[in-house]
């Protein structure tokens, strides 16, 4: 997770596209059953490496 903000309705900008990063934003209103603001929460691309495959001994189940 990069960042978590609470912005206005009409604060369309902060979901623009960033040249040079891979983000995700989710987007969801707040407050709870009032929907006066928008919290966005962005996270970035990780890289993840496979995890190494565990040999099994011939004649184990």
């Amino acid at each position: 997770m990069d960042q978590i903000k609470v912005i206005k309705p009409t604060q369309v900008d902060q979901l623009k596209i960033v040249k040079g990063r891979d983000l995700c934003t989710l987007m969801t209103c707040t407050p709870y059953m009032i929907n006066t603001y928008r919290l966005l929460v962005t996270g970035f691309l990780t890289i993840q490496r496979p995890k190494p495959r565990l040999r099994r001994e011939v004649g184990t189940a």
